[in-house]
């Protein structure tokens, strides 16, 4: 009897333990679209621009997840206007702070940069994406989360403790 309950405690214990993980990821869902200028614009430059970027619809464009410089996913997909679908579905995405790249042939590139991955709720991302050059940065919580820096003086406080049991 008393293997069957150290078994049955062993299979709990790493039921709890496969929970617990399976809840430090998350949810990132991107729809990478062109924008048109409104339809009430009757401008010449509006009009011009709108068909610039009707061409661009159905073109293939990179959508890399950037961990701290290093890309951790890439999906490639279509462009298309602001649909309120996602195609891009990355579920199991570690919790964190990540940056979303968009590239492509006759786009100009967007990096998103500061996004946070959390448990709650799936992390929706639109790419925005404009015919052109160049890149264009959009950075969220630029000023840092408060919670950045807990982190760094945690990781000064480890240093040092460890230095002092080394006797340094």
């Amino acid at each position: 009897m008393r293997p069957t309950l150290v078994a049955l405690f062993v299979a709990l214990s790493f039921a709890v333990i496969a929970h617990a993980v399976e809840k430090e990821t998350g949810t990132i869902q991107i729809a990478p679209s062109i924008r048109l200028r409104g339809d009430d614009e009757d401008s010449k430059d509006a009009k011009m621009f709108n068909e610039k970027q009707k061409e661009l619809l159905k073109r293939a464009v990179l959508v890399s997840l950037i961990e701290n410089g290093k890309v951790v996913r890439q999906q490639e997909v279509e462009v298309e206007y602001p649909t309120g679908l996602f195609p891009v579905q990355w579920e199991g995405v570690p919790l964190g702070r990540y940056d979303i790249k968009f590239e492509g042939e006759g786009f100009e590139t967007v990096v998103k940069r500061g996004l946070q991955v959390s448990a709650a709720s799936p992390l929706k991302v639109i790419g925005d994406l404009r015919g052109g050059k160049g890149t264009r940065v959009i950075e969220y919580g630029k000023d840092g989360d408060p919670l950045d820096n807990v982190d760094a003086r945690l990781r000064k406080l480890e240093a040092a403790v460890e230095a002092l049991r080394k006797g340094k």
